[in-house]
């Protein structure tokens, strides 16, 4: 997962579920960049090719 189009259709599908789900891992860094108050860090983040969520111990089916 290289591109932010990428990361779109993984938040498109996940997205009944945004609620209950946090992005975590490499995207986080890739994300903060555009929240109001993130400052350019100092270091070179390491950027992985896969999107990591966390999600509560058991997710109830939702439809679209």
């Amino acid at each position: 997962m290289k591109t932010y189009d990428e990361f779109v259709r993984v938040v498109k599908a996940l997205e009944p579920y945004l609620d209950q789900l946090v992005f975590v891992g490499a995207w986080c860094h890739r994300l903060l960049q555009f929240h109001p108050l993130a400052t350019t860090p100092s270091f070179a983040a390491l950027m992985t090719e896969d999107a990591d969520v966390a999600t509560p111990e058991r997710l109830h089916p939702r439809s679209t």
